[in-house]
């Protein structure tokens, strides 16, 4: 569980950047909160900020005290964020029928765990997880590049996802130089990140 360089041992509290710099995550789900009912959103989409305040929760906990079940905690909230945005924005963005976007959800999850065995390098410090992420938000940027704000509004965020993930990687080869280590701007960016794909769907009305 020795992941990044702020951890020199498994006890609570060893990591106190990594885990106060998830208060981004807080901020940021209570933004796209305040954004969605600005909007009058539809209310099925607050389930956005509800897991990225669980993506907050559960990421403190794992730099907390790391173990099966605060990684568990870590990466289930990612994992329900990406599905679910997947879905959604197949079906009210892409406006894919249904026998599309199942096709696509399964492309997705084949990726999320195949991608990860057939990247699995030591340098990558545990980032081949996200390919997968990186992979759709090509492809959803490729899919809606003639509309202009849509697509200037994605290609920043997959250019932004793109540097988390670069962030997140080096942290375990700076350590020597930077004892803290880079995993908090990968935090950080993140909330980000999940902030612009959240608001995506500000507009909506109905589900």
């Amino acid at each position: 569980m020795d992941f990044y360089c702020e951890r020199t041992n498994l006890q609570f509290f060893d990591e106190p950047i990594n885990i106060l710099s998830n208060i981004f995550f807080f901020i940021a789900a209570y933004y796209v909160f305040k954004e969605f009912k600005k909007n009058k959103s539809a209310k099925t989409f607050l389930v956005f900020p509800t897991l990225i305040m669980f993506i907050g929760l559960g990421s403190a906990s794992f730099h907390s005290l790391p173990n099966k079940i605060t990684l568990l905690m870590d990466v289930l909230p990612i994992f329900l964020f990406s599905l679910l945005f997947v879905i959604l924005f197949n079906f009210k963005i892409l406006n894919l029928k249904k026998e599309l976007n199942f096709f696509f959800i399964i492309f997705f999850l084949l990726s999320y765990f195949i991608l990860p065995e057939k990247f699995n390098y030591k340098f990558l410090n545990g980032s081949e997880f996200y390919l997968a992420n990186d992979l759709i938000l090509l492809i959803y940027v490729f899919l809606i590049r003639k509309k202009k704000e849509l697509f200037k509004n994605l290609f920043s965020i997959f250019l932004i996802f793109n540097l988390s993930i670069f962030f997140r990687t080096i942290d375990n080869h700076i350590c020597e130089n930077i004892a803290i280590g880079s995993h908090f701007a990968w935090h950080f960016l993140n909330s980000i990140v999940l902030f612009k794909l959240s608001i995506i769907f500000k507009n909506l009305k109905y589900i």
